[in-house]
């Protein structure tokens, strides 16, 4: 794999995360 590949996968990781634990806690704060 080239190296921005792994780049690309790593701030798609990092974003899926994010939106993943927002909306976690949104949730539970509801």
């Amino acid at each position: 794999m080239s190296w921005y590949s792994l780049v690309t996968l790593h701030i798609i990781a990092e974003t899926v995360s994010n939106s993943l634990s927002r909306g976690h806690k949104n949730f539970l704060c509801n």
